[in-house]
């Protein structure tokens, strides 16, 4: 075992390995009050032992933020405005792509789905999952399952789901999993 990021703050919000093992996303607590910023993203390079993180420059990230299958150091994220109430943010339900240099430069960043309401309970966030072959994305919110359209720049729904009335500050939003041939995309339904 060999530590990679030493530094204490890792929020445990956001933690992925890339497709090809060799890089690590992660979110940190920023050091800004938590009304004004909740964590900035990082990657390390887990090939050589002395690598030192590499600041993203993207920050308030709290449900999704993944590396694109197949495009290198590519990732998807999406932000949340920082809440003084509970549960401490308010999502914009956006999704951008950035591809990095391994100095973190950034090569390019394309605005997918402009920030938006987000479906019922869409002050919680939207979730997303990258088909293995990089090919689909597909989104879930707390009342529908759909696809990233990459096109239109659009969320093409496809499955309507009943909110799960949890009465407290959270919502309920299903997983997602894709099959290893890209074809099937599990998720998980609540009872009616």
């Amino acid at each position: 075992r060999r530590p990679v990021v030493t530094s204490a703050d890792i929020d445990g919000r956001i933690f992925a390995l890339s497709p090809d093992g060799n890089w690590l996303l992660f979110t940190r607590k920023s050091n800004r009050p938590a009304s004004e910023e909740i964590n900035t993203l990082w990657m390390v390079n887990l090939e050589s032992e002395d690598a030192q993180p590499v600041d993203l420059r993207a920050s308030n990230i709290v449900h999704f933020a993944d590396w694109v299958p197949g495009a290198g150091l590519a990732i998807t994220y999406s932000t949340v405005e920082p809440r003084a109430t509970a549960p401490g943010w308010q999502a914009n339900n956006d999704l951008y792509q950035t591809t990095y240099a391994p100095s973190g430069m950034i090569i390019e960043t394309e605005k997918v789905i402009e920030a938006n309401f987000g479906g019922a309970l869409g002050w919680w966030g939207t979730s997303f999952a990258w088909s293995p072959d990089g090919a689909l994305l597909a989104y879930a919110q707390p009342d529908a399952i759909g696809l990233v359209d990459f096109d239109t720049h659009e969320l093409r729904p496809f499955l309507d789901i009943t909110p799960y009335q949890t009465q407290a500050d959270w919502a309920w939003v299903t997983g997602l999993g894709w099959s290893p041939n890209h074809q099937v995309l599990y998720y998980t339904a609540h009872a009616q």
